[in-house]
Parts: structure tokens; sequence; C-alpha cells
């Protein structure tokens, strides 16, 4: 079991919803800074809305079934 640190940055894929949004939930609520990861904007935006630290927490739309083959990744992490 790893110790959770809120120094630390965590991602969290599927914030959007269930599991995934719960624990973005929590993680923000210790302290943590979160990247949250969906595809659902509105979503995404009701989370950020809905935590302690809204200030902690990022929001990142995207599919990553699609990451690799759709050049999100590369659009996301680009030097302009």
């Amino acid at each position: 079991m790893i110790a959770f640190n809120k120094e630390q940055i965590y991602i969290v894929t599927g914030a959007s919803s269930g599991i995934g949004r719960a624990t973005a939930l929590l993680l923000n609520n210790l302290g943590a800074s979160v990247i949250a990861i969906a595809r659902n904007k509105q979503r995404l935006e009701s989370l950020k809305a809905d935590c302690k630290n809204p200030n902690n927490i990022y929001i990142e739309i995207m599919d990553l079934c699609t990451l690799y083959g759709g050049g999100e990744y590369e659009k996301l992490h680009s030097n302009p």
C-alpha cells in the first residue's frame, strides 16, 4: 500500500462519474492536487464545482481510448 501524500499530484481517469469522481473528490477534499480526466466536459465542470479546493483540481477533457491514435496526446504535450 502506498501512503497518501497531499504534496503529490494525483491523476484520476474516469473522473466524471462513479468511482473516478468519488476518488477525485476525496483526494481534493484531503488537500491534494488532482488532474481529473474524462470525456464529459459538463460532468468535469460539475466535479470542480463540488470540490472543497477547486483551485487544486485541473480538468482535462479527453478520451483515453483515442489518446495515441487521435493525436490528443501530441496536442496536449507539444511545445508551442
